[in-house]
């Protein structure tokens, strides 16, 4: 009778869909995938394309700007500005440099870096704590796995910002239930008096490794303003374009 019963048990557990049964960690699953793909690779180039918009009370200001971004192994990002606009007026090489910089400060550094930088899921998300279990959505795009989780300031973040108040990483993945490569990454910061910024990314594979081809970032932050500070109002749309993977 024990051995039938574990043969009938068997049976069901053979015919039972596998979407009722317990889903893998697509997370850590896909993590262990990207890791191993870098591991191969020695440069990451791409080139992009920003416009952005600060607006601080009546005054906004719009900066258009055209870049390189080179990654090799081991080393941080390099950055390499090819043309900037400011208020619709090109703006010559020298000074370029110079008024991207001071426009960055209207924000602050940890949003300057998200706005200024590729960022590779697989890279930033090392230190993130998902949730042990994903749903699933089905929209007119497909059908995804959705993975929630939050990055902790405590351990190596994703972006750290000199300035003091807590920060809150929240992180949202979707991958795409067929091929279970990353479709789109959504980050939020969340900052003091609930104030934040939403960095939403649409991905790609390219040789193996998924990346981001559009970013939109928009929200606001405080920046500060000789002894005083204001809310700085933020949004960006990047486009990435004709990178080249070395190995």
């Amino acid at each position: 009778m024990y051995l039938l019963a574990v043969l009938a048990v068997q049976a069901v557990l053979a015919v039972q869909p596998v979407a009722a049964q317990v889903p893998p960690d697509v997370f850590a699953t896909w993590l262990e995938e990207q890791r191993a793909t870098l591991a191969d690779i020695k440069r990451i180039t791409v080139r992009a394309a920003s416009d952005m918009e600060f607006v601080s009370g009546p005054t906004t200001r719009r900066v258009e700007s055209v870049y390189e971004l080179r990654m090799d192994r081991g080393h941080a990002p390099v950055r390499t500005l090819i043309s900037l606009a400011l208020d619709g007026e090109v703006v010559d090489p020298p000074r370029s440099v110079l008024i991207e910089r001071r426009l960055s400060g209207l924000s602050s550094p940890a949003v300057s870096r998200l706005t200024e930088n590729i960022m590779l899921p697989a890279m930033i998300l090392q230190s993130a704590r998902m949730a042990p279990r994903s749903g699933t959505e089905t929209t007119r795009e497909g059908t995804f796995e959705v993975v929630r989780g939050r990055m902790d300031d405590g351990r190596p973040p994703l972006i750290r910002d000199r300035r003091p108040g807590p920060q809150l990483h929240e992180v949202t993945l979707w991958f795409e239930a067929e091929t279970g490569y990353l479709a789109v990454l959504e980050h939020r910061i969340v900052m003091e008096r609930g104030r934040g910024i939403t960095i939403r990314s649409e991905m790609s594979r390219v040789e193996g490794v998924d990346v981001p081809v559009s970013q939109t970032v928009r929200g606001e932050v405080r920046s500060p303003r000789r002894m005083r500070s204001v809310t700085v109002q933020l949004f960006q749309k990047a486009e990435f374009h004709d990178y080249a993977v070395i190995r």
